[in-house]
């Protein structure tokens, strides 16, 4: 997966396994990762806890035109969803859901 990014091995197992199990193409795949590696403050992750903290990834998509705040929403969803039962990560699950659906 060719990129200019940092990728841990972390990032690189969720890019595997959205491709696997959402059988999204390789280059969607690495299309979330640079929207996730620039929520995180354009710092690779080892994890999904930092997009618990709301309000710092919040600040992050305002810098954003609108239009793209939509799809980072979207990106945060689709790489959360299989955890959203989880109690760590429910809450924050449902937060960035209800964004997207009240973006669209």
């Amino acid at each position: 997966m060719a990129t200019s990014m940092r990728v841990s091995e972390f990032m690189m197992q969720l890019a595997r396994q959205m491709m696997d199990e959402r059988k999204i193409a390789e280059s969607t795949a690495t299309q979330y990762l640079q929207t996730l590696f620039k929520l995180n403050g354009s710092k690779p992750f080892k994890s999904l806890a930092w997009t618990r903290k709301v309000d710092d990834v919040q600040k992050i998509i305002d810098t954003y035109a609108p239009s793209t705040q939509g799809n980072q929403y979207a990106v945060l969803v689709a790489v959360l969803s299989p955890h959203a039962k989880k109690a760590a990560y429910k809450k924050a699950f449902e937060h960035w859901r209800a964004k997207m659906l009240a973006y669209k």
